[in-house]
């Protein structure tokens, strides 16, 4: 096993005069390189990015250390502590760059005043995990000497992915101890799990070099970790770190046998859920202004949880295909949606957080995934709808054709808006203007599907006091190419598309691996895309167990 001191890295005193026993101090950065997406605008719309090698091209390896995302984290403690942790949330930046949190972006490192907002976020959860959560037993008045320590002792080899030494578990007890006379039990305590919380070893996913260089694969414990993390979005379960210690996991079979039940685990709903809001950009909401009006905080909220609801509805599906979660008539709304979708919500049963299944009614124009409000509030920057952000979304991200911002020159040739005309109207001009169509003739056709939501994804029948037209003709030489009279052909004719599952299938493994696919990785994003065809389950256990998944260095 490999191993260091969970207390490596930069140091930082305790707060409120703590005393750290043994020379521990709590970890705040790590020292080594954190990459960062080469996108060129801010939340990186303008192409996939990566991290790159010499002269610009990408890099083919993994870099040695990735910060959990608070989303991470927060099912971490959630699972492993029993807390919500729902101020982790507020440390969520307002970008993230190309809508890929595990892609090693350096905005998700814990440093500066985020570290701070940290601390004193797993300080308020450590003490309500002391006070009325899994260590309340121990800090009670009449708890015996070896509660806190039997506690720690099942806990941090969870939190750290990895066996721990007596000495690290010794460090733990001893601040709760050392600690005890001048801050109470309770204060002590929390303390003790706040320091385990904040160490690199529970903050980092570490890659600490691999046990054999000539195939750069990472060790067992460290092959778990990013097995969980990227399934289920939190830390390994005992039986995938005894997977681990058994040797089970490196082996092939092995391998298979726990992704295949970690992607059976209802906690894979909420994994796959996060990859699929930051591949739509769901994740960056957040920043899009759309002025006064019906969209709110709350409204926006509730968006982002109908999408997390569906695509997690969808998963555990018999067999999901990319296709169907781009065409359903069914969603979950609580009251707030349905009011703005104009639809009829169902009495709310006993319990719950007021979300139901609901049936869109016919004749509707609402069909899956992307005619979602969250996504189609994301996708455009103001109030208005726009042909133009919604078909770059479109080719970047379904036909991974990126799209190169216009310069100052070519804005300065675009026509003028005209007193009455329609959006689409508009946009049409904009894709026959000389030193315009080369780039719109493509965004326009794949954007206008849309244009019967607004900017805020609210329906909208009629512009200008005419019907809205929706239909299009893709003419960009891909097996989707057609025509299409509404956007439920449309979408019909994007889920079928072997070009699009294609994409997607990259996108998803640039997810899994933490970096942009290599050409060493083109035969397992080749199987991914045609498993999304007939199980998207299938597609996520190809990235798992294929060779890329546990390489850290190109051999």
């Amino acid at each position: 096993m490999r191993s260091s001191p969970f207390w490596r890295g930069r140091t930082r005193r305790f707060s409120h005069s703590v005393v750290a026993p043994l020379g521990l101090a709590l970890v705040v950065g790590c020292s080594g390189a954190i990459g960062e997406l080469g996108s060129s605008d801010k939340d990186g719309t303008q192409s996939p990015g990566g991290a790159t090698g010499p002269n610009g091209t990408l890099a083919t390896s993994a870099l040695p250390l990735r910060g959990l995302t608070p989303f991470e984290l927060q099912n971490t403690i959630r699972d492993l502590l029993g807390d919500p942790a729902t101020e982790l949330g507020a440390l969520q930046p307002l970008v993230i760059k190309a809508g890929v949190e595990t892609a090693n972006s350096s905005d998700m490192a814990w440093s500066g005043g985020r570290a701070d907002l940290l601390e004193q976020s797993l300080f308020a959860i450590a003490s309500r995990v002391v006070k009325s959560g899994k260590l309340a037993a121990c800090a009670a008045a009449s708890a015996d000497a070896v509660c806190f320590p039997a506690f720690v002792s099942g806990t941090l080899p969870l939190l750290f992915r990895r066996p721990v030494t007596k000495e690290e578990l010794a460090v733990v007890v001893a601040v709760a101890e050392s600690n005890t006379a001048k801050l109470g039990r309770l204060e002590a305590m929390a303390r003790a799990l706040e320091l385990a919380l904040m160490a690199a070893d529970s903050l980092y996913l570490t890659t600490l070099g691999p046990l054999d260089k000539a195939t750069g694969e990472l060790s067992p414990y460290e092959l778990a970790g990013r097995m969980s993390y990227v399934i289920w979005g939190s830390a390994p379960d005992k039986a995938l770190l005894d997977a681990a210690q058994s040797g089970s996991l490196a082996t092939q079979e092995g391998i298979e046998t726990q992704a295949r039940r970690l992607i059976a685990d209802a906690r894979s709903e909420r994994g796959v859920a996060r990859f699929f809001l930051g591949w739509t950009g769901v994740l960056n909401l957040r920043s899009r202004t759309k002025g006064a009006g019906p969209w709110t905080p709350e409204l926006a909220s509730d968006s982002v949880t109908e999408t997390s609801k569906y695509i997690a509805n969808w998963w555990s599906g018999q067999a999901p295909t990319f296709a169907s979660l781009l065409q359903s008539d069914r969603s979950f709304l609580n009251q707030r949606l349905a009011d703005f979708y104009g639809v009829t919500f169902p009495a709310p049963g006993p319990g719950g957080d007021g979300f139901q299944p609901v049936t869109m009614p016919a004749p509707s124009y609402r069909s899956g995934l992307l005619s979602q409000a969250s996504f189609l509030a994301t996708s455009t920057a103001g109030p208005g709808s726009s042909p133009t952000l919604r078909g770059r979304w479109v080719l970047e991200n379904l036909f991974c054709l990126p799209q190169t911002p216009p310069d100052a020159n070519t804005v300065s040739k675009a026509p003028a808006h005209e007193a009455g005309e329609q959006t689409r109207d508009y946009h049409e001009k904009l894709a026959a203007a000389d030193g315009c169509k080369g780039c719109h003739v493509n965004m326009e056709a794949t954007g206008v599907p849309f244009e019967r939501f607004d900017g805020i994804g609210k329906l909208r029948l009629q512009e200008a006091g005419k019907d809205v037209r929706v239909n299009t003709t893709l003419t960009m030489g891909k097996d989707a190419d057609g025509s299409y009279a509404d956007e439920r052909s449309y979408f019909a004719a994007l889920g079928a598309s072997s070009v699009v599952r294609s994409c997607v299938a990259g996108s998803l493994a640039r997810y899994g691996l933490g970096r942009v696919p290599a050409e060493a990785d083109a035969a397992t994003v080749k199987t991914m895309g045609e498993k999304l065809g007939t199980n998207a389950r299938e597609a996520l256990l190809t990235l798992v167990v294929s060779r890329s998944f546990r390489v850290i260095a190109k051999p």
